[in-house]
């Protein structure tokens, strides 16, 4: 796939319980039904890791989710 390509990206965002990983996976399945090419990232296990890396000032969420942004466009 074309990288330069402009991609559409939907946050859910909120609170804790609030089912936004319903939402998401709702919204994944309605794209899927319509041939949308899409990836749903979970984004709370993206740094959980020990010792903590952002007490180092390591952006591991940060770096991690621009990884798998890189590797899905990669992959179309």
């Amino acid at each position: 796939m074309d990288v330069t390509v402009p991609a559409e990206v939907i946050f859910v965002g909120g609170r804790s319980g609030v089912r936004k990983t319903t939402v998401a996976v709702e919204a994944s399945r309605i794209f899927a039904k319509r041939d949308i090419r899409r990836a749903v990232i979970e984004a709370d296990g993206l740094d959980h890791a020990h010792p903590e890396p952002w007490s180092d000032g390591v952006d591991l969420a940060e770096q991690s989710l621009a990884a798998m942004w890189s590797n899905y466009r990669r992959a179309g």
